[in-house]
């Protein structure tokens, strides 16, 4: 018990000492999320008289599973949900997922054999793990005090209606930025990045610009980044551009929506751009489905990682 424990602990330690060097990283929430489970065995093996393999084996079976149709039932909520408020469609992503998570939770044991059953309830507790990380490492990222003077601040892309306008949610990312703007005396400069799409007329650093103009943010302070096709892009060229300013830019800000933050940090670490992430407001009907599609674009970058997870599920399954 007392290894478990201190285990906890030292994973507990590395995960401040992880996020207070850079806070934008996976890792720190995965860290997180493995010292609240060893904190777990302990006090199952401590209260509940449980061995380690029987403390691991509830884990996986009863909170894991809760845990995943909690989510489940938060995706078909959110998908009819959608449907009263914006569309006269169901949104089919969230209600497919959710209804899949659900029969499988509920008829899993009834189909499969004891040792495929174990293979679903490890595989589905890889992404329960992940998951509560990504949420650990949001929940800090948002948190995180951020700085009140801006040299530069870049307001990222969104899809426009009717291929010129911006949509509800761009519109809030640029009310954001507005707002930034005017409580600082010197006033940065606004880049506004997003190329333009096959369905669109104009490009989305257009639309963006026309829109700035309308809330009163002079010409001059706006550049436009108009290549950008994808989140990566956007810090890719956005950082070109700072580059070739002729000021000095040290502080660097970027506006997008909470949902989004965190991965678009991801993206401004890659391409070496030292800016900070803020982060406005999504409708409460859009979030859970947005929120669960950043968390799947994440892990798709480990892509290799999940994979050499399953297969060592399958292969201990198939030793005991």
């Amino acid at each position: 018990i007392e290894k478990i424990l201190l285990l906890g602990v030292l994973t507990l330690i590395l995960a401040i000492f992880f996020t207070r060097k850079d806070c934008r990283n996976l890792r720190n929430g995965m860290l997180f999320a493995f010292s609240i489970l060893f904190f777990m065995i302990t006090i199952q093996m401590k209260c509940f008289s449980m061995s380690f393999y029987e403390s691991i084996l509830w884990i996986i079976e009863k909170p894991n599973l809760v845990i995943i149709q909690i989510i489940a039932i938060l995706l078909i909520y959110n998908a009819i949900l959608i449907k009263k408020v914006r569309s006269p469609w169901l949104d089919f992503f969230s209600f497919i997922v959710g209804v899949g998570l659900l029969l499988l939770i509920y008829y899993h044991k009834k189909i499969f054999s004891a040792n495929i059953t174990l293979i679903i309830q490890m595989i589905l507790f890889y992404f329960t793990v992940t998951f509560i990380g990504f949420c650990i490492n949001s929940i800090i990222y948002w948190c995180k005090p951020k700085k009140k003077d801006w040299d530069v601040i870049i307001v990222l892309g969104a899809g426009l209606i009717d291929g010129k306008r911006v949509t509800r949610l761009l519109a809030n990312r640029l009310k954001k930025a507005k707002t930034v703007y005017d409580q600082m005396e010197k006033k940065p400069r606004i880049i506004v990045s997003g190329g333009k799409g096959k369905d669109e007329q104009i490009s989305e650093a257009q639309a963006m610009k026309e829109y700035l103009l309308q809330l009163g943010i002079q010409e001059d302070e706006i550049i436009m980044e108009d290549k950008s096709t994808n989140t990566f892009e956007n810090m890719k060229f956005s950082k070109e551009i700072i580059e070739k300013m002729n000021e000095n830019v040290s502080r660097i800000a970027f506006v997008t929506n909470n949902f989004h933050v965190l991965r678009a940090a991801y993206y401004t670490k890659k391409v070496g751009l030292q800016a900070e992430g803020i982060s406005c407001k999504t409708l409460p009907y859009y979030f859970p489905n947005s929120y669960i599609r950043e968390y799947i674009a994440i892990i798709a970058r480990y892509l290799k990682i999940m994979v050499g997870y399953i297969i060592f599920c399958l292969v201990l399954c198939w030793l005991v």
